[in-house]
């Protein structure tokens, strides 16, 4: 059941755009700064971030080997917790985007920390 809405929230947000030098915007599910507010939690909620993080970067992975444009390119053993790392400093640096869906500033973030 846990994989199988996390999988309907990544497949809904992923991007609807397909300029690799654009900046990725989706449908808003779950916005920046909500994810914000889990990844830099401290509680049992930062693993939410991480498993978001994750199930991006791993349909990420799926799109890439249909064929699909990759939109961002980092190294094989990235963890999860350096993904988070990125989001933070990304979200943090952008305040302006926290409105904006989550999806959009992970994918923006990783975009700019890993360029192909």
């Amino acid at each position: 059941m846990k994989l199988s809405i996390l999988i309907f929230i990544t497949i809904g947000a992923m991007p609807i755009v397909s300029s690799a030098k654009s900046e990725i915007k989706v449908n808003r599910l779950y916005t920046g700064d909500q994810m914000l507010s889990q990844c830099e939690s401290e509680s049992e909620y930062q693993i939410l971030c991480l498993g978001y993080l994750s199930g991006i970067y791993d349909l990420h992975n799926v799109y890439a080997a249909s064929g699909l444009p990759q939109y961002f390119c980092p190294p094989k053993h990235t963890s999860a917790e350096q993904f988070r790392r990125i989001f933070i400093e990304y979200a943090n640096e952008n305040p302006q985007k926290d409105h904006m869906a989550a999806a959009s500033i992970v994918i923006n973030a990783f975009k700019e920390a890993f360029p192909c």
